[in-house]
């Protein structure tokens, strides 16, 4: 089953990949200073067929989580 994630990119990369791909991602977001998140309402975003029920994040820095997604977005487009 699903468990619990943010998914900051999909797809990725092949798992043989893994390694170089953790290399990269580490030296450009050991960058980022330490943040918290929070999850305090769910959300339902409506597919064609089917729902997703989320819980929508809340950062202690806004914009952090999307800053992530932008740097990994730019290193694996």
């Amino acid at each position: 089953p699903p468990y619990p994630h943010i998914t900051l990119l999909c797809p990725f990369v092949p798992a043989s990949d893994f390694d170089a791909a953790a290399t990269i991602i580490r030296s450009h977001l050991e960058q980022i200073e330490p943040f918290d998140i929070s999850f305090k309402r769910f959300e339902l975003f409506r597919n064609r067929s089917s729902n997703t029920l989320y819980l929508e994040p809340e950062e202690s820095r806004q914009n952090t989580l999307q800053g992530v997604f932008a740097t990994l977005a730019g290193l694996f487009p």
